[in-house]
């Protein structure tokens, strides 16, 4: 069976997975129930969970613009941000460092930057190509490059390209189940390319004669030193234990509002997807779980005017809401949206701290930090919208702060990073 997958889908695609979790013994899970409460929708405030909002311009430089779909990693005071041409190195106050690599055919110039990310050894590593890995310093000089690491198969096309970093030399990958007749969902691999261990996929359908890159989907988030891994059509999230094995922690009960195997094995388009509840991405706290959920044919807000698309006019601004869970009761609340032509008001968390966008968190920075990107143009243009100038907030002081920055900005301006420190 071979994979026949399109470079344009990588920029999409990023993190985890399997059907009917069989928990080892010891171990215990919470069943979160989203079906029954899929009309829990209020406006929840930001201020709920922090009283700390703080925003980073990212330096501009002529050679190296950078947009809200960028991924950003974290590590102390660094910030690496990277999308499928290339790849950089901040300060975390912003201040633009260096780039990581240089797109091309050259001794360590990549292809594709499909992920990036920090070692435990103050360098970086980039999987430059379908199947190998670069390895990089801060300063962003080559070190070395390691072949072939990525390609499941040499009498195949198959590749990993969602991976996570166990230590400096064991890497955690997913193998995406586009077929649906993959044997593994998991494997551990060395540098080298060894597999060292696999973990068995349960998640058997029959599919014959395409794939769809949604089964490339699949999310990983460390916590508390625990890598947690989902893949997309997966409805619980596992930790993976010192012991290596996958243990589910977080059972995500869709009931009817999931789709249905016979939809996902079949040619489902855009119009079957958009008829589901999906749970793409998630983070966490000490207190709360955050899901990022696409609503499709059940966002309940739009935009009060249409905008021009290339296929006709649309009337959305996003399809995502973001679902908030209590780890303690495992009650469940649903972030309201709002009508509007504003794309930084529509979703999220209501910032009543300083009135700015409201708050989606798309990565993890530590323990107790999530962060978004936003364009610098979205920013300005919510400021000077009535969103923010009707709105009060719980800081006027904040809020005039964040007036001043963006009064200080270009709208071809790198992207703001925006930072938010929970409560624990």
């Amino acid at each position: 069976m071979k994979y026949s997958f399109f470079l344009s889908s990588l920029i999409v695609i990023a993190i985890t997975s399997c059907n009917n979790p069989k928990p080892s013994r010891g171990s215990s899970y919470h069943v979160i129930d989203i079906e029954s409460n899929i009309e829990h929708q209020e406006v929840i405030k930001l201020s709920q969970f922090s009283e700390d909002i703080s925003y980073v311009p990212l330096e501009t430089k002529d050679y190296f613009y950078a947009d809200a779909y960028f991924k950003c990693v974290f590590l102390d005071s660094l910030i690496l941000i990277y999308d499928l041409n290339r790849c950089a190195l901040y300060s975390s106050n912003g201040r633009f460092l260096t780039r990581i690599g240089v797109k091309g055919s050259g001794p360590g110039e990549f292809q594709f930057c499909i992920q990036a990310c920090f070692s435990k050894k103050n360098s970086i590593f980039l999987q430059g190509s379908l199947y190998d890995l670069y390895e990089y310093s801060l300063d962003g000089t080559f070190i070395a490059e390691y072949k072939n690491i990525f390609k499941i198969d040499d009498s195949d096309d198959k590749f990993v390209y969602n991976w996570a970093i166990i230590n400096d030399s064991l890497f955690f990958c997913h193998l995406p189940n586009s077929t649906g007749q993959m044997d593994y969902k998991y494997l551990l691999i060395n540098k080298s390319g060894e597999t060292i261990q696999t973990w068995k996929n349960y998640d058997i359908f029959l599919r014959e004669g395409f794939e769809y890159a949604y089964e490339q989907k699949a999310y990983f988030n460390f916590f508390n030193g625990d890598l947690f891994v989902k893949q997309f059509f997966n409805d619980t999230i596992f930790f993976l234990n010192e012991g290596k094995e996958l243990i589910p922690k977080f059972i995500i009960n869709l009931g009817n509002l999931k789709m249905p195997l016979e939809v996902r094995a079949g040619r489902f388009g855009g119009k079957e997807l958009w008829s589901y509840l999906t749970l793409y991405d998630f983070y966490q706290n000490e207190r709360y779980l955050f899901l990022n959920f696409m609503f499709g044919n059940r966002f309940p807000a739009k935009r009060l005017t249409p905008k021009a698309t290339p296929v006709g006019q649309s009337w959305f601004n996003t399809t995502h809401i973001l679902g908030v869970v209590d780890k303690n009761t495992l009650d469940v609340k649903f972030c309201k949206p709002s009508n509007t032509d504003n794309p930084l008001f529509t979703t999220g968390i209501y910032n009543d701290i300083d009135a700015g966008p409201k708050f989606f968190p798309k990565q993890m920075v530590n323990d107790s930090t999530m962060a978004m990107l936003v364009e610098s143009s979205d920013l300005i243009g919510h400021v000077k919208s009535n969103d923010f100038t009707s709105t009060k907030s719980k800081y006027p002081e904040k809020k005039k702060e964040l007036e001043n920055l963006t009064n200080s900005l270009k709208e071809t301006d790198n992207p703001v990073l925006v930072l938010v420190s929970l409560k624990k």
